[in-house]
Order: C-alpha cells, then structure tokens, then sequence
C-alpha cells in the first residue's frame, strides 16, 4: 500500500473481498532494546506490529542489555548481567539474565535517586517500580516489558510485540542510534533535563529519562526525532539553522 502499509483485506457476506481501508498495518522488525534510546523508540511510534527475531545470533557489545540515564555527575550505563557475562555466544532468544546481584534493586534506585524531582516521576514511578519487582529467565522477555511499558506511558497501547522464532538473516532491520549524545546535534531539540545545569544538554538517553522529564509530551518530541531519521533514512539531511 503507498505510504508503507498494508490493507488488510476480508471477505464480506457475499463472498466477495474487500479492503478495510480502517485497517492499515504498519509493520517494523526490531532488536529490543533495555528502555531503548529516544532515537530508537521514536522509529516505532508509527507502527502498528513490532516483529522481533530470537533465532539471530547474540552478538558482543550490541546494547541490547544496557540503557542509558543522566546522573548528578555524568552518564550513566545501566546494563543487565546475562548468564555467560560478555562470552555469551548463542542465539539472542536463549540469552539469560543473571540474579547473581540484585540488579533490579540497584537499577530501580538509581532511576529513584536520578529523577525523583523530575516533573512526571511521580505519574509513571508506581508501574515502573512494580516491573522492577517482576523476575525473568531471558532478556527478550525483559526488553518486551520495557518496550512494553514505554509504549503505554507514550499511550500507543495498540501496538502488537510478536516474537519470531526464526532465522533473520535476510530480514531488514531498522536501524537508530543507541548511544547517548553529549554534544547534541541539532536534531535532538532540547527539553527539560534535571541535571542540564552541570552536565548541558545530553542527547538520546533513554526514552525513561523523556517521559519522565516531558510526559504527556514526550510523544510529541518522539515525533520530532521520527521526522529526521525518516529524512535521513532517505539521504536528505535537514538543513542547519542559520
């Protein structure tokens, strides 16, 4: 369908088929990532189905297990233990996550100490503490809770997550930036932050640190990065501003 869709089609009482115009899918294939980058999270927001592989094999330093938050002094890595630690070789579905520490606690009191006076804290903390409380044995399972999460704080609650038990390798996967940018390009606009007044501006974190800071407006902002990287995906960059 033009613009990226598909109709989905049905037959009616006649037997004849018809398209349901009301019913456009918009289908996107994507590593889960642990809170996903603001980059990361805004190429969904348009999306209707969210495909995930589990048979691609894991691969070392992706990211898919770290998230990224500005703390008092500097940035933050957040990263979940996985069993096997960084010789992990297997498929990403077999990944499992380490209780050797209590990373949970650490992880949810970090996000508690960091934000706590951040205008939104209060409206999203309950849930995300209460997910914080919740044990799994592999990692995708634990990204589809945070994605999961973000999106219905984002209120895109009809987004469909499927799990794929199958090779990837000829799959086209989106691609966004996962890592913080301290010296924000001018596609990253500037929103309130609680520590910009000793670390400046810092570029996609992730989208917990947006929500909390922006709430019901962290949509909006997500819909701002989406209009770059679409330009960008179509090698037509945004011009500077004079």
């Amino acid at each position: 369908y033009e613009g990226g869709g598909l109709l989905f089609f049905q037959k009616n009482c006649n037997g004849d088929v018809v398209a349901k115009k009301n019913h456009l899918i918009f289908m996107i294939i994507i590593d889960l990532q642990y809170f996903g980058t603001v980059e990361c999270i805004s190429t969904l927001i348009n999306a209707t189905h969210l495909n995930f592989y589990t048979a691609k094999a894991w691969k070392k330093g992706c990211g898919l297990n770290r998230m990224w938050v500005a703390g008092s002094n500097n940035v933050i890595s957040l990263t979940v233990p996985l069993v096997g630690g960084r010789a992990v070789k297997q498929p990403a579905g077999a990944v499992r996550i380490s209780y050797a520490t209590d990373w949970q606690r650490i992880h949810w009191r970090t996000l508690h100490d960091c934000y706590r006076k951040a205008p939104w804290f209060n409206e999203y903390a309950p849930t995300l503490e209460q997910l914080y409380q919740q044990r799994v044995e592999r990692l995708v399972d634990w990204n589809r809770l945070c994605t999961e999460w973000a999106l219905k704080a984002l209120g895109l609650n009809s987004v469909i997550l499927t799990e794929i038990a199958a090779n990837a390798d000829t799959a086209e996967f989106g691609t966004c930036n996962r890592q913080p940018v301290c010296s924000p390009p001018h596609h990253y606009p500037v929103y309130y932050q609680v520590f910009a007044d000793r670390l400046g501006f810092v570029g996609n974190l992730s989208i917990v640190v947006l929500i909390f800071c922006e709430g019901p407006q962290a949509l909006a902002y997500l819909q701002k990065i989406a209009a770059y990287v679409n330009t960008r995906s179509n090698a037509i960059l945004p011009k500077e501003n004079p």
